[in-house]
C-alpha cells in the first residue's frame, strides 16, 4: 500500500515528498508515544509528535539548519515539561531525535539538486529488496537464529541474504538513475553497508517492541502493524545514506 505512494511522492519531490515524510514521521512519533503511555502511564502520547512538528516544518521549507536546531530544541523541551515520569521523559527525548533525524535526512536527500530523486528511489529499492530477501532467505534457508532473545524469526541466513539482495538492488537502481559517483567497488561497499544497516534498523525496532511488551507498534496497516514496523529499515538506512553523502561532499 505504501510503495506506490512513496514512489509517486519521490518522483514529484518538493512539498509533496517532504510533506509526506513529515506526516509519516508524526504518525511514527504518535505510535511511539502510545508505546510509552502503555509502559510509563501518563507519558502524554502526542508529546513526541508535537515536539517534532517545528523541525519537520522547517525541513519542508528547506531550512535544514533551523530544522536541526528545532529537533534539538524539541528533544530538550520534552525533558523539561511536567506530567511525565523521569524514564518517560528520557524515552520521549530519545524518540524525538531517533525519529526526527531520519525524517529530516530524507527531506534533505530529496532536495539535493538534480540527484535527489535518483538517490531516494535507489534507497527505496535497496531497503525493500533487503527486507524482502531477508524474510525469504530466513524462511527458505533457515539455519541458526540471529538474536533469538530479541526476534526469534530472524536468522543469519536472512541477514546475509538481505544484505546481498539490498546491495545488488541499490547498485542497479543507482546505475539506472545515473548516479555512479564512486567506482564500482566503492558503490558496492556503500550499498552493502546501507542494506546491512537497514536490516539492523528492523532488529532495533524489534528490541524496542520487546522492551515495551508489544507485538506490533500499531495497527494502522492491517496485517502489517504500524508505521514503526514498516519504516524502521528505511529510517536507519536513510540516516546513514545522508551521512555518507555529506562526507562525500553533499
Amino acid at each position: 500500500m505504501l510503495i506506490p505512494v512513496a514512489i509517486g511522492a519521490a518522483l514529484a519531490g518538493g512539498l509533496v515528498f517532504s510533506g509526506l515524510v513529515a506526516l509519516i514521521a508524526l504518525g511514527m512519533a504518535a505510535e511511539f508515544g502510545r508505546l510509552l503511555e502503555g509502559r510509563h502511564g501518563r507519558a502524554h502520547p502526542l508529546r513526541p509528535a508535537l515536539a517534532l512538528l517545528p523541525a519537520l516544518v522547517f525541513g519542508m521549507a528547506g531550512l535544514f539548519g533551523l530544522a536541526a536546531g528545532g529537533l534539538l530544541a524539541g528533544a530538550g523541551l520534552v525533558l523539561t515539561l511536567p506530567g511525565a515520569r523521569g524514564p518517560a521523559r528520557i524515552w520521549m527525548a530519545a524518540g524525538v531525535l531517533c525519529l526526527g533525524a531520519p525524517a529530516l535526512a530524507l527531506q534533505w536527500m530529496r532536495a539535493v539538486p538534480e540527484a535527489g530523486q535518483g538517490y531516494v528511489l535507489s534507497l527505496f529499492a535497496l531497503v525493500w529488496a533487503a527486507d524482502s530477501f531477508a524474510w525469504l532467505a530466513g524462511r527458505v534457508i533457515g539455519g541458526p537464529q540471529l538474536l533469538p532473545a530479541i526476534s526469534p524469526n530472524k536468522t543469519w541466513a536472512g541477514l546475509l541474504g538481505g544484505t546481498l539482495a539490498g546491495a545488488l538492488a541499490g547498485l542497479a537502481a543507482l546505475g539506472l538513475a545515473g548516479r555512479p559517483e564512486l567506482p564500482p567497488a566503492g558503490l558496492a561497499g556503500v550499498a552493502g553497508a546501507l542494506a546491512f544497516t537497514a536490516l539492523w534498523g528492523d532488529i532495533a525496532e524489534s528490541a524496542l517492541k520487546r522492551h515495551f511488551g508489544v507485538k506490533d507498534s500499531g495497527h494502522l496497516i492491517p496485517g502489517h502493524g504500524g508505521l514503526l514496523d514498516r519504516l524502521d529499515s528505511l529510517a536507519a538506512a536513510g540516516l546513514l545514506a545522508v551521512g555518507l553523502l555529506l562526507l562525500h561532499g553533499g
